[in-house]
């Protein structure tokens, strides 16, 4: 936590970011704004291929943020996606 933190000081300091999503696949994700921070624990799920996860985080914690939910609810979102994303085959063209 201390390293995300320290990073946390560092992005935010420029006024420029309002938001941070540090993914970690598996091992979950941390979502921060520059007055609170929400450890993102893994959604389970029955991993198939990767490929795409990360994406599907994206997606859904910027749906989360344009439909004005809490930060860790969208940190949430996210991590539901991505698990859902990683349960199919994807990125591939075979």
């Amino acid at each position: 936590t201390g390293e995300i933190e320290r990073l946390r000081e560092i992005l935010f300091s420029s006024g420029r970011m309002e938001y941070l999503a540090l993914k970690d696949g598996a091992k979950g994700a941390t979502v921060a704004s520059k007055e609170e921070i929400f450890p993102i624990p893994p959604y389970p799920c029955n991993k198939v291929d990767p490929i795409g996860a990360g994406d599907a985080f994206d997606a859904a914690f910027l749906v989360g943020m344009l439909e004005g939910k809490p930060l860790s609810e969208c940190g949430f979102y996210g991590a539901v996606a991505g698990a859902k994303a990683a349960e199919t085959r994807g990125g591939r063209f075979n």
